[in-house]
């Protein structure tokens, strides 16, 4: 029983909703919209996005621009998918953030809600 209930304490731990915690330059990891990581020694927030993507479904002029705004502390940044539109990377507390990828696509039969993005990010010191 013992035995049993220690596999369901690390099984649950496992599977929490505590993101990873890299410490390591150069770390790559993925965070939910609303949510936080602890990344390079820095805690980074994922508080807003704009997307203007062209749907994958459809032909469009130009491809449009996510901008995704990473906050720690009192400092923000905000990072693009298209150069045109701004930088995809940027300082955020001492640490170098750059946008890996921002999911998911648009599609031009669905409305994506905020809550729905997540972004890939690196961070290196």
């Amino acid at each position: 029983m013992r035995l049993l209930i220690a596999a369901l304490l690390i099984a649950n731990a496992a599977c929490s909703n505590s993101p990873t915690e890299p410490q390591s330059s150069g770390a790559t990891v993925t965070l939910r919209y609303g949510g936080s990581v602890t990344v390079a020694g820095t805690r980074v927030s994922f508080t807003d996005v704009t997307d203007s993507r062209c749907p994958k479904d459809v032909v469009c002029g130009w491809e449009g621009d996510a901008a995704v705004r990473l906050e720690s502390g009192s400092e923000a940044v905000v990072l693009h998918t298209s150069g045109r539109m701004g930088a995809s990377d940027g300082q955020l507390a001492g640490v170098t953030i750059t946008l890996v990828e921002v999911k998911p696509e648009p599609v031009s039969t669905n409305e994506i809600r905020k809550t729905d993005y997540t972004v890939t990010i690196r961070a290196s010191k």
